[in-house]
């Protein structure tokens, strides 16, 4: 299947989920690349309870490593948000 096919599937997907769930497109496909990036994960609960769908939409893209430094900022400052995470993270080369 062709690229454009693929995009076009896709976006007739996110169409459905988002009308179904009540949610906008974006969050529709947020949700999927969490799902992808941590759905069969042994860290799943913890990441859940711990990060906003923001947060984990954030950490999808990066490696086992900050997603474990980020846990540990996390657990030291439960109030600490996505920019200031994503800062830190920055900041520790992840």
């Amino acid at each position: 299947m062709s690229t454009l096919g693929v995009q076009r599937k896709a976006t007739t997907f996110y169409k459905i989920a988002a009308t179904e769930m009540k949610i906008t497109q974006h969050d529709a496909r947020q949700l999927v690349k969490i799902y992808e990036r941590f759905g069969k994960s042994a860290l799943r609960p913890k990441l859940e309870s711990s990060f906003s769908v923001g947060e984990l939409s954030m950490l999808a893209s990066k490696s086992d490593d900050a997603i474990k430094a980020a846990m540990r900022m996390k657990n030291a400052n439960p109030f600490l948000r996505r920019t200031e995470l994503e800062r830190r993270l920055k900041l520790e080369g992840h």
